[in-house]
């Protein structure tokens, strides 16, 4: 599982590519990192396709909702401190110092060949721009923590359950664009 979550951010951070792509549910690069991540899972995982893409697609909406709040409340990252997180995982990767590093940088080359991404760009740019996101979901952790007066996990709950109930065409259209049922 923890694999997969390091893949998951990963493939998110490869498909995040401009600061304008943080939170919309229905761009395409959205689109992109559900049909990456989805496969990932299949590949790496062993998942069934159904079960992939419904992984995929539930997380991603989590994903989203949780951004949507950070911005809501006003949490930001620097750039600064995003690529102070790309560099510390670029180099425990590169160090063997997270768990199936080696498989896990064979799919950063494939995504960067799969993009035509030097690897410069991919760490500088595209994870910059996805540890932003994983940067603020922190961040938004923290603050709820202190202010909601609840655990994390039930507070998720409550943001997702609002996100998902406010935004339920946005996710509907989201839900067809990728094939969903």
């Amino acid at each position: 599982m923890k694999r997969c979550i390091l893949l998951l951010m990963l493939v998110m951070t490869a498909c995040s590519g401009g600061e304008e792509t943080l939170n919309p549910i229905n761009d395409e690069l959205r689109v992109a990192a559900y049909e990456r991540f989805s496969e990932n899972l299949q590949n790496n995982n062993g998942m069934t396709k159904e079960r992939a893409e419904k992984e995929a697609f539930d997380y991603l909406v989590q994903r989203v909702a949780v951004v949507n709040r950070a911005q809501e409340v006003g949490i930001e990252v620097t750039e600064e401190e995003a690529m102070e997180m790309s560099n510390n995982v670029r180099e425990k990767l590169e160090n063997g110092k997270i768990d199936n590093a080696e498989s896990t940088l064979k799919d950063i080359r494939n995504t960067m060949e799969a993009e035509n991404l030097t690897e410069t760009k991919y760490w500088e740019e595209y994870a910059k721009n996805g540890y932003k996101e994983t940067l603020m979901i922190d961040k938004l952790k923290t603050y709820e923590e202190e202010n909601a007066l609840k655990p994390w996990s039930v507070r998720k709950k409550e943001i997702v359950k609002a996100f998902k109930s406010n935004e339920s065409g946005r996710i509907e259209s989201f839900r067809e664009k990728v094939g969903l049922p």
